[in-house]
């Protein structure tokens, strides 16, 4: 026993090779060319981990702009739309919603896409401010979903190089 802890890797290396303890498991030292390529794609997966990790960073603050925007736009609110005037919110679900207009009646809309165009708005304190912080992510939706995956699956065979 070594509570301690004082028994190196390599000890155990150097007296499993000597003592003749690794049958069939030999060690055998990399080559300059092999040890370039782990190199290198070491290199490879920590740029793809770091794209990945950007791609993750944009869905996170979608998710969040998804979040505060579903969270306001909840069934029975007063809203207003540029060209259909005032209306209230029948039915809120991540696909769209349903808003029931005075002058117009029912309208299904997207939710996401009518907040970010400005079309949409409600009376709400700091309803503005954030919805101004969101609008470049909630524009580009679709493209930060695609690019994570993207990212995710380019990253994938690069991730056992990262230790």
């Amino acid at each position: 026993p070594d509570p301690e802890k004082h028994i190196l890797a390599f000890d155990i290396i150097y007296c499993c090779s000597t003592y003749g303890l690794f049958e069939g498991i030999p060690f055998v030292r990399p080559k300059s060319k092999e040890r370039q390529l782990v190199a290198e794609r070491r290199k490879k997966a920590q740029e793809l981990k770091e794209k990945y990790e950007q791609a993750k960073k944009k869905k996170d603050v979608l998710d969040e702009a998804r979040d505060y925007i579903s969270s306001v736009y909840t069934v029975g609110k007063s809203v207003k739309h540029t060209l259909f005037g005032e209306g209230t919110v029948k039915r809120n679900a991540d696909s769209g919603f349903e808003i029931s207009f005075t002058e117009n009646g029912e309208k299904s809309l997207g939710l996401y896409a009518s907040v970010a165009n400005g079309l949409l708005s409600i009376e709400e304190d700091g309803y503005i401010d954030r919805v101004a912080k969101y609008r470049d992510v909630l524009k580009k939706e679709k493209m930060i979903e695609t690019s994570l995956l993207y990212a995710e699956k380019e990253f994938a065979p690069y991730a056992d190089y990262l230790d």
